[in-house]
């Protein structure tokens, strides 16, 4: 019977694009075709519109078996309404195919932040906030660090002039996000290296060895939180905790209510850290390594720790970056290439290649890779196919040090001082 299925789900899949020729066969079974389609991807249910009047019935009906679709691809159960405004699960699988297909077929437009209102150094660290995506926070290593407010509004043009004497350049004649600097955050006495931001909460590492917690909405500073006798190379915020990673090889896990350094944790012959994240494991504080190409994992509580080392599958290189989702983890290495990892396994799964030189940041949402690297580029990828790019955006004219996304919106941060937004239409 199973075998049956498949066939039948095979042959629907192969046939949906003979569907406008009439048939004399009779339509199936309502209870052969709702098995049928619990089998196929949301690309598949969209073809199987076309099938007939009993498959449109089930597709339309059936606001369950578009949420479990969209579950599997998109790996989210829950509606988020920052994130979306459609209001069935039918119409955000679509509209999401829809972006995808949008990113592999369109040119974007770009639009570039730079001169007396943008940064005047490397761009270290660029960071849209976790839920609505509408505002943006950036770091350079002169020190700066910004809050910029994304809005849409219908306006075409080359060139616009930003308040302060900003340069905004907008290229390809297309409309384009008009943004504007909200606040700047003093304090840091050197570079800022690294940020994580949920709208409202900024925690920012750097240079002078301290982290600095700031309320967004107000701009003011809450609090330093000092203790690292090295710079503040990597860090993510988790829930009320935050962990960070310096040059001297040491994780730290503040306790964000209480502002208290809650653990301390090291390892002989520890290299210095670039990169932090949170997993959902045993040990959930992953960090990347100078010179070692295998990832360390922590444990806050009992303060042990454990080495991914898959071999073969390893990095060969420094790792430069990392980002988490679920029982996935991504990692950006010296060696060119980003990798993906089980958590579970603690193995590789596949290998990103194609950017020619040093992979300085990446980002991971659903079934997509984003990459930065040192040859001037970003990538987005699809971890379903790590073979090609679906994307490769170029324009910067110095190493892209930062990356992050949502779905219309790629934005990044260069050796050049400029940040780009990398926009392509949403779809209706």
């Amino acid at each position: 019977w199973l075998k049956f299925v498949i066939g039948v789900a095979l042959a629907s899949r192969c046939c949906w694009s003979m569907s406008r020729i009439e048939s004399r066969w009779a339509a199936p079974p309502q209870e052969v075709v709702d098995t049928i389609l619990i089998y196929l991807t949301v690309e598949e249910l969209q073809h199987s519109w076309a099938l007939g009047r009993v498959w449109a019935a089930a597709l339309r009906e059936g606001e369950q078996l578009w949420r479990d679709a969209y579950a599997n691809e998109w790996r989210e159960r829950t509606y988020d309404p920052w994130r979306d405004s459609e209001r069935t699960w039918r119409r955000r699988a679509i509209k999401r195919l829809k972006m995808r297909s949008l990113w592999r077929s369109k040119q974007p437009t770009i639009s570039t932040l730079m001169g007396q209102n943008g940064h005047t150094g490397t761009v270290t660290c660029a960071r849209l906030d976790r839920h609505q995506g509408r505002t943006m926070v950036t770091g350079a290593d002169d020190g700066s660090l910004y809050l910029w407010n994304l809005k849409r509004p219908a306006i075409t043009g080359e060139l616009r002039s930003a308040p302060s004497g900003g340069l905004f350049h907008q290229h390809y004649r297309q409309h384009t996000n008009a943004v504007t600097r909200q606040a700047q955050f003093h304090g840091h006495s050197g570079p800022v290296w690294c940020i994580d931001f949920d709208g409202t909460t900024l925690v920012s590492g750097g240079y002078d060895s301290t982290l600095k917690v700031w309320n967004t909405d107000g701009g003011d500073l809450l609090v330093t939180l000092r203790g690292h006798q090295g710079w503040v190379s990597g860090l993510q915020v988790h829930g009320n905790s935050c962990a960070s990673g310096s040059s001297e090889g040491e994780v730290k896990i503040w306790d964000l209510g209480t502002m208290d350094c809650r653990r301390t944790m090291t390892r002989d012959g520890s290299h210095s850290i670039h990169a932090v994240t949170w997993l959902s494991s045993a040990h959930p504080v992953m960090t990347g390594h100078e010179t070692v190409g295998s990832l360390t994992a922590w444990d806050p509580v009992r303060g042990g720790a454990v080495t991914w080392d898959d071999g073969a599958g390893a990095h060969t290189e420094t790792v430069y970056a990392l980002a988490s989702e679920g029982s996935v983890l991504c990692s950006g290495s010296k060696d060119k290439t980003a990798k993906l990892w089980d958590c579970r396994t603690e193995r590789s799964v596949c290998t990103f290649k194609g950017h020619g030189a040093s992979v300085l940041d990446v980002q991971l949402r659903d079934t997509v890779v984003a990459t930065a690297s040192m040859d001037k580029t970003i990538r987005t990828w699809d971890i379903r196919n790590s073979c090609t790019p679906t994307a490769v955006l170029q324009g910067h004219s110095g190493p892209v040090f930062s990356v992050d996304f949502r779905d219309s919106l790629i934005v990044s941060g260069s050796q050049d001082t400029s940040i780009r937004l990398w926009t392509v239409a949403s779809p209706g």
